[in-house]
């Protein structure tokens, strides 16, 4: 069974507007008075506006130069944050980029791989020595460095593009 009261929406005002019960009507108090619906709605509705109030006053607001300084720290870690992204990129870029080496080395065949070791040893002391000239060098590797060559034309325009954006 579910009682209305025509003068609820007036005590809930009134309550509201803190006026309840010094400051409201004498017609308003004296319908509270015989109303059953009204009385439980004081009841239950004031304790809470009542503690709601508290519960404002208990509030201690930072002072302004708080908010501000808290702000500006806020504003440069998001600022730290957006500059490393690019970095964390082109890290991630660059892992891509060893990796996807890696394998391309693996699967081209490792046979031709055995004894890279010891002839980089003989072509750093070949070098060093300056009885290998650079043709050579270049001629023997071409493979190997136009892979290597690729790969930076291919990351330094997205590691330019990431550097300077925006987001």
């Amino acid at each position: 069974m579910i009682c209305d009261c025509a003068r609820e929406q007036d005590v809930l005002d009134a309550i509201a507007a803190n006026r309840w019960p010094r400051r409201c009507e004498e017609e308003l108090r004296a319908h509270v008075a015989g109303c059953a619906v009204c009385s439980d709605l004081i009841a239950v509705v004031g304790p809470l506006v009542d503690e709601h109030d508290q519960a404002l006053k208990d509030v201690r607001l930072p002072p302004a130069s708080v908010v501000w300084w808290r702000a500006q720290i806020r504003a440069r870690n998001e600022a730290a944050r957006a500059a490393a992204w690019p970095l964390t990129m082109a890290q991630a870029a660059a892992i891509v980029t060893v990796l996807s080496v890696a394998v391309t080395l693996v699967t081209t065949g490792w046979a031709k791989l055995d004894g890279w070791g010891t002839a980089l040893l003989t072509l750093f002391g070949n070098i060093r020595a300056i009885e290998v000239p650079l043709p050579a060098f270049v001629g023997q590797h071409a493979l190997l460095l136009s892979l290597a060559l690729g790969t930076c034309l291919v990351i330094a325009p997205l590691v330019i593009y990431l550097a300077v954006s925006d987001e």
